[in-house]
């Protein structure tokens, strides 16, 4: 066990650290308040930065970097960005092309955890790239759309936190990613321990690999520290004599470089719209979820239940349920699009929400005005369902009758007819997702009102 104090802001004589948080730079609009959080807003500019740091310090930030003059640097961002980040240190860069993306290492002078123990696959480390961001793009339907990608390594004491607004914490920035010195937290960035260990638990299954598979294995292990969702943290709490598992969210998690800073989504009323258009199309809500089976209760029940006494507006400003933010997020837009996802398909809306995006990459869009593109599109009245987000929902309550699944053979071809009756008893009108699962894959969704 290690108690490490936590910091979110550095201005140190040999380092200096300030994320958009800090509110280091001019900004438009309202700063920060713990009193109304429809006041957090941000969108997309364009920056032009120039720094003189002290003889020795190197500064990292968004964008080109050129050396105008002796220890003068420029960094002009090539895309607009709804925020910049700066640190300055005793950086030494490593960095590689893997296709068209620069990907960079910036690491504190004489702490190199990472490039000499991996020199030897040097020629390997692009392709190794290319499958991570292959990955990632396939799984998040979206196109990495910077030329940059860098691991700044910043002092263990930094720390972020979560937000209503937004899934990125402060650890993510646009075209980069603070991590911890010498990757401390995490055992992957052992790098020489654990290739050796590699070779090792090979010999133990008689499948015996060499120093570079060795190697190149470790490298994609610390690539998908970038690519899971969740943190390999877990925690456990006891309440009413039941004991509960949780597991974190992974603040490393590369996703808001694909949506959040690229797409900004804006509501003067509602600061997390962006957000819930983000969870929408990660599809959370329909994710198969372990907790039931451990904690009785799934998080999207758990949510659900809350909305019976609780406002959307107030659950996104209560602490005690910042845990369940997704989940109640995820619920909501699932709700606000639920009528349109049934009268077009769920996967050819998702695919309209998609293409509108992508028509303002880079831009922004107010709220509004998208869901007006999208009851065009649909035919669908989205926009009525927000007017519910500011009171507590009654929920309604249904019986569902045994399914029956009929096989029937039409000309030498198979078919399965499921069947089942769903009837709401209460006065309130509800939305039932269901979900057909075909050999332990989710082969098909349908909404059903009522």
């Amino acid at each position: 066990m290690m108690n490490v104090d936590k910091q979110y802001v550095f201005q140190q004589k040999k380092f200096w650290l300030m994320t958009p948080e800090t509110y280091w730079y001019p900004r438009p609009g309202v700063a920060y308040s713990d009193k109304n959080s429809d006041w957090q807003q941000s969108y997309f500019s364009d920056f032009n930065l120039v720094i003189k740091p002290l003889p020795g310090m190197v500064p990292v930030s968004q964008g080109v970097r050129t050396e105008e003059e002796e220890g003068v640097f420029r960094f002009t961002t090539d895309c607009p960005m709804q925020a910049i980040s700066l640190v300055i240190g005793r950086y030494v860069e490593k960095s590689v092309m893997a296709d068209s993306l620069l990907f960079s290492i910036w690491h504190i002078e004489g702490y190199d955890y990472v490039g000499n123990e991996l020199d030897s696959i040097q020629d390997t480390i692009p392709g190794l790239i290319r499958d991570a961001r292959n990955s990632m793009e396939w799984s998040a339907k979206l196109k990495y759309p910077f030329q940059r990608f860098s691991v700044v390594e910043v002092p263990a004491q930094f720390s972020s936190y979560v937000r209503a607004w937004t899934q990125a914490q402060e650890v993510m920035q646009p075209e980069m990613v603070f991590f911890p010195k010498k990757g401390w937290k995490f055992d992957q960035l052992d790098v020489k321990r654990r290739w050796k260990r590699h070779i090792k638990w090979s010999q133990w299954g008689n499948n015996d690999i060499d120093e570079r598979e060795a190697k190149i294995r470790t490298f994609r292990e610390f690539a998908f520290l970038f690519l899971q969702r969740e943190s390999n943290s877990w925690a456990a709490s006891q309440r009413r004599g039941q004991m509960e598992i949780s597991q974190s969210v992974n603040p490393y998690y590369i996703y808001p470089q694909f949506y959040n800073f690229r797409y900004n989504v804006f509501s003067a009323k509602w600061p997390v719209a962006n957000r819930l258009i983000e969870v929408y199309l990660q599809d959370k809500v329909s994710a198969v979820s372990w907790e039931r089976e451990i904690n009785g209760l799934s998080g999207n029940e758990k949510a659900s239940l809350l909305f019976e006494n609780y406002s959307f507006k107030e659950l996104l400003g209560d602490i005690r349920y910042k845990d369940l933010l997704d989940p109640v997020i995820g619920l909501k837009a699932s709700d606000l699009f639920a009528e349109a996802e049934r009268k077009m398909g769920v996967a050819l809306f998702r695919d309209s929400v998609f293409a509108v995006l992508a028509r303002n990459t880079f831009h922004n869009i107010e709220f509004e005005q998208l869901l007006d593109t999208l009851e065009v599109i649909s035919g669908a009245d989205i926009k009525p369902g927000i007017s519910s987000w500011s009171y507590p929902t009654a929920l309604p309550f249904y019986t569902v009758s045994q399914p029956v699944v009929s096989q029937v053979n039409d000309r030498g071809k198979e078919t399965f007819v499921l069947k089942t009756v769903i009837s709401n008893n209460s006065d309130y009108k509800g939305v039932v997702q269901v979900n057909v699962h075909m050999g332990g894959v989710c082969g098909a969704r349908r909404w059903l009102t009522g």
